[in-house]
């Protein structure tokens, strides 16, 4: 335990939250006061120092954004059903429910707008191309940026994407689906898209790992935009 905790304390060793979040749980219930406290004080001092890498926080932020917007589609959906209702007994409850969903639209919409800023830091080039909140859900579906930016493009058009029901065919994108300007193509022609910015967005990536100057997304939104006429021209 001394050593786990030591290795932890150390500078050059700095755990990850998943090392923690792991190995806390298998503290025995005897064990000493001394070694418990060793443990807990270096956990929790990782914990910080992890926390402090923009990089986990965007992550962090990411996961947690996704996670609340599927709560939220699920309140909505479950406040609309018994709205729908004849029951006159239900509508003190829906309006109760309505304010609850509102408060709820509101803490989402501040992450949100968190995460977007991060994300803009973090990724200025892959933001400005695909639009922020996509970018912080790449970033964090793929690990890292420095992770993002070595994937095939294949790979990251897929990234985020449910694994198809049957041997028919299978996705054409993931994450990708609410990139900016998706929905000025109608949906036959998404899939072409997806294939472009995927490709575009691996080069905004890489940019952003080497540190490039932010005007470098200028060159990949014209060619996006391009691609997009190209698509709607195709389409008539």
């Amino acid at each position: 335990m001394r050593r786990l905790a030591t290795g932890w304390g150390c500078p050059a060793r700095i755990a990850t939250l998943e090392e923690i979040r792991d190995a806390l749980p298998r503290l025995p219930e005897g064990a000493a006061t001394e070694d418990r406290e060793i443990a807990l004080a270096s956990a929790r001092q990782a914990l910080a120092e992890a926390m402090r890498d923009p990089t986990e926080v965007l992550l962090a932020l990411a996961r947690e954004e996704e996670r609340l917007e599927r709560l939220l589609g699920r309140e909505r959906n479950a406040v609309a059903e018994i709205a729908g209702s004849d029951a006159p007994d239900l509508e003190a409850y829906v309006e109760e429910a309505g304010r609850f969903v509102a408060r709820f639209e509101q803490h989402h919409a501040e992450l949100e707008a968190r995460l977007e800023s991060m994300a803009r830091e973090l990724a200025p080039i892959l933001s400005e191309l695909t639009g922020p909140k996509v970018a912080a859900r790449l970033i964090a579906r793929a690990g890292s940026l420095g992770v993002l930016a070595r994937m095939p493009a294949s790979r990251l058009q897929l990234l985020g994407a449910r694994r198809r029901p049957g041997p028919g065919r299978g996705p054409r994108y993931g994450v990708l689906y609410r990139a900016y300007r998706m929905e000025d193509l109608p949906l036959a022609h998404r899939g072409a898209y997806a294939r472009s910015l995927a490709a575009l967005a691996v080069i905004a990536a890489r940019l952003d790992a080497g540190h490039a100057s932010a005007d470098r997304a200028l060159p990949l939104i014209a060619r996006r935009d391009r691609r997009i006429g190209a698509l709607q021209r195709s389409g008539r």
